[in-house]
């Protein structure tokens, strides 16, 4: 019982190089295994009531069992790929992946079975595509987003594993250097949880697999200043994306919908449309809602432009444009006065 193997403060050799571990057809009862900074080959072992947290270094693993333990790999920069895992009974993530300072992704392969879990995996490092993991089968059928009180830190790649990523609602997610939403993610928040700080975080979606930011349970706040958005649906939030840096994000062929306030702050915004939120833009940039070769639609707003150095060429819902004091009679979305609007669709 009680710890089997710890290399936190890690036993080295005469060369000061970390260890080669092997183990196989090994049994781990109340028993947990720990690593870090080793190379690991881990083969045909079962975990009862017992964890194995691989952190760093290099690991080989296949056909691990888990009842009532789980698994969690912390890998910097070089792609892992898991199968062969079996998982039961984990009370709150079965496999958890991510990096240490520095960030990595992950493959899950098709023969893993994570069964009766709180969740399938948690990740704060990424998920390649093509990974499969249940979509039923746990108490929440989900990826677990939740990286305590620290950053998430990339190179991070999230795809579209099958399943929608949930973020906990115990703290707002903070991103360090490259992180990217890709086509098809699914990304639920709670009620006042954000994505309060990022400095090179882009969503990446394609026309007919969008990037969805979503409420999972009362709005959300926000997503904050992403370099790039394309093809991503942010639906039911207060404050929908704030970029509240000095340089404009770019936001190509989104969906702003049923937000409190839609897009804040520094941006260029292309064919993209503006719906039923109580303000659909308040932006400010050189060009920033210019509509003239790709033009944005605002309709169904309490108010569809609160702020722009640049609204024309743009649709209002209504043949005669926005209503706005600068477009007498139109009857289509409603403008703050001096916004450019004139010439519109």
């Amino acid at each position: 019982n009680g710890l089997i193997y710890n290399l936190w403060a890690p036993i080295l050799s005469n060369d000061d190089e970390p260890p080669f571990i092997k183990i196989d057809h090994c049994t781990f009862t109340n028993a947990n295994l720990i690593p870090a900074d080793a190379t690991l080959r881990l083969t045909n072992s079962t975990f009862n009531d017992s964890i194995a947290w691989m952190n760093r270094g290099y690991f080989f693993l296949d056909n691990l069992s888990f009842d009532s333990g789980s698994l969690t790999l912390g890998r910097e920069q070089q792609n892992v790929h898991i199968d062969n895992i079996a998982v039961q009974n984990a009370p709150r993530a079965a496999i958890t992946v991510g990096g240490d300072n520095n960030g990595n992704d992950y493959f899950f392969g098709p023969n893993n079975v994570l069964v009766n879990n709180g969740y399938p995996a948690a990740a704060t490092g990424g998920i390649l595509a093509g990974s499969v993991l249940p979509q039923t089968g746990n108490a929440v059928n989900a990826v677990l987003v939740d990286p305590g009180e620290t950053e998430i830190r990339g190179p991070v790649n999230w795809q579209d594993p099958g399943i929608p990523y949930h973020v906990s609602p115990a703290n707002h997610l903070f991103l360090e250097a490259e992180v990217n939403m890709h086509a098809g993610v699914t990304m639920k928040f709670p009620a006042g949880i954000a994505i309060r700080e990022s400095n090179d975080f882009s969503t990446l979606g394609r026309p007919e697999d969008p990037v969805r930011l979503e409420a999972l349970s009362g709005q959300w706040w926000a997503a904050w200043t992403p370099v790039r958005m394309e093809h991503t649906v942010v639906s039911n939030s207060q404050q929908g994306v704030i970029n509240a840096v000095g340089l404009p994000g770019y936001f190509d062929s989104c969906v702003f919908t049923n937000n409190g306030r839609g897009l804040v702050g520094a941006a260029v915004v292309r064919k993209s449309q503006f719906l039923n939120s109580a303000v659909g833009a308040d932006v400010s940039a050189t060009l920033d809602l210019n509509g003239e070769t790709n033009p944005n639609s605002f309709v169904g707003n309490g108010l569809a432009v609160q702020s722009a150095t640049d609204a024309r060429f743009n649709w209002w819902g209504h043949l005669t444009g926005p209503t706005a004091s600068q477009n007498p009679g139109g009857q289509g979305d409603p403008v703050s006065s001096g916004v450019p609007v004139i010439p519109f669709r």
